[in-house]
């Protein structure tokens, strides 16, 4: 009987044990969290008094905050966030001109409706980007010959980006479009319609594009200076800049001809 008691009670130690490990042990949101990679910045857009800041997408992140460092006080201090489900990419406005900011941006994880990974921790994980607010950073791309085109000879000239693929769909939907603008506007606006595959594919992008009968001038992005400048994840982008460098327009997705003349219109006031 003595043996049967202690082997029951040896038991009950040993299962009791275990569940409090179990309950120690489990990982809280916030440790589960500070496991995130930090995102990996790719690129700014800088137009007067406004950063635009993007970055790449985390495996298992909910979304991502973003933190700007207030010198005064020698800190970094959250000024935005974006949901998962939201490119990637976030504006900071009302800057100083000529003025140049450090941000950071980290990914959190949600639990209850609390976002419970921005912990100091986090926040010194997290990736810094160093950016002046001024004009838009210049740029190159390749033409069909080779040659390469800078943004920076377009000083003065409103200018329209687009990243495309002829594996796009949503790309090729609005190419139509922007073949049609830029017949009628091409003489006013500078069109960069930058193609984001790689350069054994440049004969087919050529064909695909004279198959179609497309006029707009082809340029393509080999050394990802555009990739790395107005990067948000996605394709199709278009980036609107005026002739003074301030741009007014870059986002994702597909534009409908109404939206891309509204554009041009805008950068030619």
């Amino acid at each position: 009987m003595k043996k049967i008691t202690k082997l029951f009670l040896t038991l009950a130690i040993t299962v009791f044990a275990t569940l409090l490990m179990t309950i120690v042990s489990k990982p809280e949101i916030g440790n589960a969290a500070s496991k995130l990679a930090a995102p990996k910045i790719t690129g700014t857009v800088s137009s007067e008094k406004t950063i635009t800041i993007s970055w790449k997408a985390v495996k298992g992140a909910d979304g991502y905050k973003i933190y700007k460092y207030n010198s005064s006080k020698k800190k970094y201090k959250e000024c935005g966030s974006v949901d998962a489900s939201s490119p990637c990419f976030f504006e900071a406005t009302g800057l100083k001109s000529g003025k140049t900011y450090k941000f950071k941006v980290a990914a959190y994880v949600e639990k209850s409706g609390k976002k419970t990974a921005q912990k100091k921790s986090s926040v010194k994980k997290a990736k810094t980007l160093s950016a002046q607010s001024s004009a838009t950073t210049d740029f190159y791309v390749y033409d069909a010959s080779g040659n390469k085109v800078s943004f920076s000879e377009y000083h003065g000239k409103p200018v329209i980006i687009n990243r495309w693929a002829t594996w796009c769909g949503p790309c090729v939907r609005e190419l139509p479009d922007f073949d049609k603008l830029y017949k009628e506007y091409g003489d006013k606006v500078k069109f960069f319609m930058v193609n984001v595959e790689e350069s054994e594919d440049q004969d087919y992008v050529m064909e695909f594009a004279k198959e179609n009968g497309y006029s707009f001038p082809i340029t393509f992005d080999y050394d990802y200076s555009v990739a790395r400048l107005f990067s948000t994840g996605y394709i199709p982008v278009t980036v609107a800049i005026k002739a003074d460098g301030t741009v007014v327009y870059f986002d994702s997705g597909t534009l409908a001809e109404s939206s891309i003349k509204s554009l041009i219109n805008e950068i030619l006031e």
